[in-house]
């Protein structure tokens, strides 16, 4: 029997594809047909001299639903993405695919190899948005610097307190090999802290190092650049963008003990919040 593209593929069919093909299907919702090589390639109005006509036009809708699939794990590093398959998915033009693709490699979420295709170039890591537990295990928690700083209106106000000197404490957030955020901790200059902690999370580092039950806590989001120190941390250009999350943290009485600045890679980090 003579494969048909416009029908959808049998099961028996669909088992003789790669498998990389087949994880794209899934992820990306295709329904796959049969073509000449048992590999479907949804067509596209432009492959049979027709027009993009009524097609989306939206980059920016392209990068979420890709960045979304890469980070929850629906596309892995060896998945190539196709145009044709992603225009006819999302319904979007060429142009609008293959900026979206463009912008995804210049944040360092693809790879483009030349003559070979695009590829995610991994999953990436959710970080708690309240606290710093992620996604994918452990996470380890490094001093890289550390010394008492003279406080001024901010800081008083923040840590509610009139002393004229505060410990700053600057870390690293590392997951294997890989440094993902840096994290720079102001807080009273009686407390000491440790040289790292290892599976880490805001209860255990406030009952360890400040002796007290964590309460509560105020986050801001926003993002930025890197400047070359904080590049130099986390092995990325200076200039990169970073997402960046200033936190207060309050024990169980409502009082601040902590107020900490973070800054994390961009093509690593993305924030959830599954506080119920």
């Amino acid at each position: 029997m003579t494969p048909d593209r416009n029908n959808p593929a049998t099961s028996e069919e669909f088992d003789e594809m790669p498998e990389s093909w087949r994880r794209l299907s899934f992820a990306l919702g295709v329904t796959p047909t049969v073509s000449e090589r048992s590999v479907a390639v949804p067509t596209h109005p432009r492959s049979t001299g027709g027009s993009a006509h009524g097609r989306s036009t939206s980059e920016r809708r392209v990068r979420d639903l890709i960045s979304a699939a890469i980070r929850d794990g629906h596309l892995a590093e060896d998945d190539q993405l196709l145009e044709d398959v992603l225009i006819d998915m999302f319904g979007a033009s060429r142009n609008a695919v293959r900026r979206a693709l463009t912008a995804l490699a210049d944040e360092g979420k693809m790879q483009r190899k030349p003559r070979v295709g695009t590829f995610p170039t991994g999953r990436g890591v959710k970080l708690n948005i309240r606290d710093i537990t992620t996604s994918v295990g452990d996470l380890a928690l490094k001093i890289v610097d550390q010394g008492l700083v003279p406080t001024f209106g901010l800081l008083r106000d923040l840590l509610k307190t009139y002393d004229e000197r505060v410990r700053m404490v600057e870390n690293v957030f590392q997951i294997a090999d890989t440094t993902i955020g840096v994290r720079t901790a102001y807080y009273r200059e009686i407390y000491v802290p440790t040289i790292a902690f290892r599976q880490v999370d805001m209860a255990n580092v406030a009952e360890t190092l400040f002796s007290v039950h964590l309460g509560s806590s105020v986050t801001e989001v926003g993002a930025g650049m890197s400047d070359q120190h904080t590049s130099r941390l986390l092995g990325i250009a200076a200039g990169s963008p970073v997402l960046t999350r200033q936190q207060l943290f309050l024990d169980d009485a409502g009082h601040p003990f902590q107020v900490v600045f973070d800054h994390y890679r961009a093509d690593h980090v993305s924030f959830i919040d599954s506080h119920q």
